[in-house]
């Protein structure tokens, strides 16, 4: 081996090679699964599956996670939080173009929500009548968990476009393949590792019994698909009377896919790889971190049927 300290001009230096592999989108994977690994998540890179669409093809996550925040053993109950992360390299900024979420999204049973049943049958009363009755209600409102502010469907920005600005002579907007080689591949992938835990799709969780059985457990998980990029991220709401874009750490998206395989509203984050450490600590392990203690404090609410009182026949 040689030990001169002589470069060989053939080759490129320290400097050259780091800034070419960087440029190319390699450290930036690396560096994002750094940031998970600190923050708790396990990791795998480049986490493969098969196309949803055709099985002889396989695709994969730049860095997918996991993470556990609650488990009873005795109850086999599990709180999870997964995530499925798609790096971007660039210099160029990306714009998410949207407007306040509308009070309908914030209620919409999401895809990237698992519950066990999705919706869980209570006990109300008719205030016109005083009869007692029968209704399914979502899972999510069940266990309280809608009015958490780090929770996703609380956003008071979701964007439903996204562009990249590129700059020639002037700035200009393009998004060729934002949607093929952004929007689709995480909806797969999230359609795909969606699909490892299906929710109960019979009828809801009937009054008086166990969400789990002896052979199986009761898992809560909690998907965030996410772009993470080396870029800057603009938020455009095209409410406001003039339009004002700002630099955002991230902002959330949302889009529905329509393919031979899947059918649905996907919603995923951009995220800054700048803000990625806070964006984890308040986005995912704040609201994480409020589910955990709801399971702490009452963790058989999680896996047992619980009659909620007059409240429950209100409707939201």
């Amino acid at each position: 081996m040689s030990t001169s300290s002589e470069r060989n001009p053939s080759l490129p230096s320290k400097e050259e090679l780091i800034r070419a592999v960087r440029a190319a989108g390699w450290l930036l994977e690396q560096e994002t699964e750094t940031t998970l690994q600190e923050s708790g998540f396990f990791t795998i890179p480049n986490r493969s599956f098969p196309d949803p669409d055709d099985s002889t093809v396989s695709r994969e996550v730049d860095v997918y996670g996991r993470r556990v925040f609650y488990q009873h053993e005795e109850l086999a109950l599990s709180i999870e939080a997964r995530i499925i992360a798609e790096c971007k390299q660039s210099s160029q900024p990306y714009v998410l173009i949207g407007r306040p979420l509308r009070e309908s999204e914030r209620y919409r049973d999401r895809i990237e929500e698992i519950y066990p049943h999705r919706e869980v049958e209570v006990e109300f009363v008719d205030w016109s009548t005083g009869s007692k009755g029968i209704r399914s209600i979502p899972a999510r409102r069940f266990l309280d968990l809608q009015e958490i502010p780090y929770a996703p469907w609380n956003d008071d920005f979701l964007a439903t476009q996204m562009t990249r600005l590129d700059r020639k002579k002037e700035w200009l907007a393009d998004n060729r393949g934002i949607f093929t080689s952004i929007t689709v591949p995480l909806a797969k992938s999230v359609h795909y590792f969606r699909d490892q835990w299906p929710a109960h799709r019979g009828p809801a969780h009937s009054r008086g019994r166990s969400m789990t059985s002896s052979n199986s457990r009761s898992h809560f998980i909690f998907m965030y698909p996410m772009v993470v990029t080396s870029s800057p991220i603009f938020k455009l709401d095209v409410a406001q009377d003039e339009l004002d874009p700002k630099i955002v750490p991230w902002a959330a998206m949302t889009r529905e896919v329509l393919t031979s395989s899947i059918s649905g509203v996907f919603n995923f984050d951009v995220v800054n790889f700048d803000h990625l450490k806070d964006y984890l600590s308040w986005r995912i392990m704040g609201f994480m971190g409020e589910v955990a203690r709801k399971a702490e404090n009452d963790p058989e609410a999680f896996v047992s049927w619980r009659d909620l009182g007059p409240s429950a026949g209100e409707d939201v």
